[in-house]
């Protein structure tokens, strides 16, 4: 009787697992199987302790971000200045002046910059704002000795701006000459109202 016994162990082990494996989940419940020198007693064996999730290895190292390549954000915000998308180009500049190692990216960032200020077709036309950014952009352009690299631009880039500052010289007088014959006009009509009355 103890060799049948002995010999149903493993069917019987491998009915619970499969029982197990059917339902979902291991069987935790303890097996009964007969001692075989015990006369027949049935002693009840623990079930398998679960093994312990081995320790985690340390966590792969983040990722570095890649550089920022402005030679390309360059040239995406000249297609932009381009289009004439010129908040977007100003966005792209801005960036490149803040942000490039480079002295020679920011001077053209600058130079673009005061294109954008300063050209009549373009709609951020501002001739304070490009007093600024000139200022700036000269400052850096003697910093980092670069007035030879760069002279044909500056030089066009004070040309524009000096012609736009006589424009705005002209536009200031012609609209107080405006202004002068609007006010003599309103003279004179009231000298004629008044000598109609007077009569």
């Amino acid at each position: 009787m103890a060799r049948a016994a002995a010999s149903c162990l493993p069917a019987l082990l491998a009915a619970c697992l499969v029982a197990g494996c059917q339902s979902g989940h291991r069987s935790t419940s303890p097996v009964s199987v007969d001692e075989p020198h015990s006369g027949g007693a049935r002693v009840a064996k623990p079930s398998p302790v679960p093994l312990a999730a081995p320790p985690q290895g340390p966590s792969a190292p983040t990722p570095t971000t890649a550089p920022e390549d402005f030679g390309q954000l360059l040239r995406t915000s000249y297609a932009a200045y381009q289009s004439g998308d010129y908040e977007n180009a100003m966005l792209g500049y801005e960036r490149v002046v803040g942000h490039a190692e480079d002295p020679r990216d920011q001077v053209r960032s600058l130079i673009s910059l005061a294109m954008i200020r300063l050209l009549p077709s373009s709609k951020m036309k501002d001739a304070q704002a490009a007093a600024i950014i000139m200022e700036e952009l000269e400052r850096r352009v003697k910093q980092n000795d670069l007035q030879y690299e760069f002279f044909g631009e500056l030089e066009l880039l004070e040309l524009i701006q000096g012609r736009e500052g006589e424009n705005a010289r002209l536009r200031a007088a012609n609209a107080q000459l405006r202004k002068s014959l609007a006010d003599k006009e309103e003279l004179v009509r009231q000298l004629r109202a008044l000598s109609v009355d007077g009569g």
